[in-house]
Parts: C-alpha cells; sequence; structure tokens
C-alpha cells in the first residue's frame, strides 16, 4: 500500500516535471517568434489608423499611417500633407495597435516629393 502511494507520488511529479518543461520549450519558442517581429511589422498592422511618431532632428508628425515599405512610412497628415519618413528617423511612435504583418515591398518616393528640411535630412514632405 505504501509502495502504491510512493509510486503515484513519484509518477505525478514526474508528470508535472513533463508539463513544466512542455511550458518552457512553448514560451522559448513564442520569445523567439516574438523577437523576429519588427518596428516596421508592427507598422503594417497599424495601416489606416491614426498615430504620431517623434524624429530624429525634427518635430513630431501626425496622421493616418498610409502605407509601409521595406525602410520607411507614409504618414498622411492634415491639409492633404504626405510625409515619407524612414525607419531610420524614428525614435518613437504613439497609437500603435498590437497587430503585426510581413513586409510587403518598399515605397518609392515619385517625382512631386521634396526634403523637408535641411537639418532632418531623408524626412521628404510633400
Amino acid at each position: 500500500m505504501r509502495l502504491e502511494a510512493l509510486f503515484e507520488d513519484l509518477e505525478s511529479q514526474f508528470e508535472a516535471l513533463q508539463d513544466g518543461d512542455l511550458y518552457g520549450e512553448v514560451a522559448d519558442r513564442i520569445r523567439a517568434e516574438v523577437g523576429k517581429i519588427t518596428v516596421l511589422d508592427r507598422l503594417r498592422g497599424a495601416v489606416g489608423t491614426m498615430i504620431r511618431v517623434d524624429l530624429r532632428r525634427a518635430e513630431p508628425v501626425q496622421g493616418t499611417l498610409g502605407r509601409v515599405g521595406k525602410d520607411c512610412l507614409l504618414l498622411e497628415a492634415e491639409r492633404y500633407e504626405e510625409w515619407l519618413i524612414p525607419a531610420a528617423a524614428l525614435t518613437g511612435i504613439h497609437g500603435l495597435g498590437p497587430f503585426a504583418e510581413s513586409a510587403e515591398g518598399p515605397s518609392r518616393p515619385n517625382s512631386g516629393w521634396r526634403i523637408c528640411c535641411a537639418e532632418s535630412p531623408g524626412i521628404v514632405h510633400r
């Protein structure tokens, strides 16, 4: 009788250890997958929403996220302004949701774009 209780206890401990190992493995895999998501992937999941971006060497810009390319994003601001912002110029993003999407391809400016200011190289405004 005592041996049966001992074996049952050992079996339950073994099952608990196996469950713990499985939980740890699943958690590790989730962390690895989440670690592959880039800021641009998060931005792609927010296309069509209103966000505000903080920029290196420029004032923050707020607008509707229109498109996200390989290394830049397009914000549609008030008064039909459009901002093409390279990812390297971003220092903060506000209003970003929890969704993400994989890359669709780069955005390229058309002939209507111009550099918005000399002290913020790479930020294009139309």
